[in-house]
Parts: C-alpha cells; structure tokens; sequence
C-alpha cells in the first residue's frame, strides 16, 4: 500500500507539473484548488488575504508564474520540509501583489540551496518582471516573499 501511494502521489504530482494553467476566470479557483490539494491530516495550511486579490488584474503570463511557483514550494513542503502548517499570506499592494510564504518546517541548509527547482521559481518570477526573495537564515522553517507586478 505504501508504494501503491508513492506511485500515486509522483504520478499526481507530474500531471499538476504537466497540466494547463487556466489564466482565466477559472484561475482563483484553480489557484486554490492546488493550495487546497496540499492541506490534509499532516499538513494545514492556511490563506490570509487570498479573497481581496482582483485577479482580473493580473496578466496572464503572471498568473501562470505565480501558479508554478507555488506548486513548487508545495511539493518541496510536502517532500523536504516536514512542516505540518504553511502560511500563505496575499496581500495586493498599488502596482504589486504580494505573496509571502512560510512554513514550520526544518528550514533549508543553504549549501543546498541551489537546486533546480528553487532556480526554476526564481527564474520564472524574474520572467514576468517580478521578485523573489528567498530567507535563507531561517534555521527553522522556511520563507519566501514573491512579487509579482498587476
């Protein structure tokens, strides 16, 4: 049962990797419904702000960005961190909408800090002329601020 799980849980994860991201009135729903999908028995997690976006005012090409790079920090939650509650805190500012992540997990060794997928949110935010900022002194935990520009 255990490895049944495991196969599932890698083949869910390459369909959302894989799969369109709806850009348009579908995308808060869409965005939520991948948050959602991380939260159960060992992890909560929980939205501040989320229903005050106007997401109409954000492109799509950002909202694609942002859609990724959460999906990135989740499955690194879900796999590396072993933290049981995430705090996605949204907050739209004049030109920016703001996201800080953070979490209660073990934190990020930052020798480590380097790897394909934290450089692939990194680059996918400077696409959209954004601006990610990784907290690499947490020793517990782990927390990100991302910007990206309505």
């Amino acid at each position: 049962m255990d490895n049944l799980s495991s196969i599932y849980s890698k083949a869910r994860d390459i369909s959302q990797t894989n799969s369109a991201v709806y850009t348009d009135e579908r995308y808060p729903d869409a965005l939520l419904d991948l948050i959602n999908g991380f939260s159960g028995n060992e992890v909560n997690i929980i939205t501040k702000g989320y229903d005050s976006v106007d997401w109409n005012k954000i492109n799509e090409h950002s909202k694609n960005a942002l859609y990724r790079v959460l999906q990135e920090l989740l499955v690194n939650m879900k796999k590396h961190s072993e933290a049981d509650l995430v705090m996605l805190n949204f907050e739209s500012k004049p030109k920016v909408l703001e996201i800080r992540y953070s979490d209660n997990g073990k934190g990020i060794d930052p020798a480590k800090f380097s790897k394909k997928g934290l450089q692939y949110a990194e680059n996918r935010i400077h696409a959209v002329n954004g601006t990610i900022t990784f907290d690499k002194k947490v020793t517990k935990g782990f927390r990100v601020i991302v910007q990206i520009p309505k």
